[in-house]
């Protein structure tokens, strides 16, 4: 996914759509609950979050796992901005 490498937001966004056959489905957007529209569930947002820490090479706690920073993609990208920051 090189060709995305300086915005989160597009690395995530193609990881969904190629990772998550529901995500390509449907009409998708990057403000979609992934759990609300069914694209993940608790086992899948799981293993979104160890992508997310590989690709990004972040920890996430479990204190970051709040729906603040994981409802949609675009929370996930804010959520990303800030802990890369730091």
């Amino acid at each position: 996914m090189a060709e995305n490498d300086g915005d989160p937001r597009q690395k995530l966004m193609a990881h969904i759509l190629e990772a998550y056959p529901k995500a390509s489905e449907s009409e998708f957007s990057a403000d979609d609950g992934l759990l609300e529209k069914g694209i993940v569930d608790s086992l899948r947002m799981v293993v979104l979050v160890g992508f997310i820490e590989r690709e990004f090479q972040i920890f996430i706690t479990g204190y970051d796992l709040t729906p603040d920073n994981f409802t949609s993609v675009n929370t996930i990208a804010a959520f990303l901005e800030r802990k890369l920051s730091d």
